[in-house]
């Protein structure tokens, strides 16, 4: 495992929600489990778990 600082953004497509996040570490995954496969439309979707505190709404989802 590499050791690694960044601040990354994203969001989803449309948009509306928005954020940042800072990301410590390279520890990343990916899921190929049938609902993971369907939700992504890929034969795979790739995450990396976060803290909450390292997670700054830009413009946050309507439920959390």
């Amino acid at each position: 495992m590499v050791d690694v600082t960044a601040v990354i953004g994203g969001g989803c497509h449309c948009g509306r929600v928005r954020y940042t996040a800072r990301v410590t570490d390279s520890d990343a995954y990916a899921c190929h489990c049938r609902m993971c496969q369907r939700t992504s439309g890929s034969i795979f979707i790739a995450f990396h778990n976060l803290l909450k505190s390292d997670v700054t709404w830009l413009c946050e989802p309507d439920h959390l």
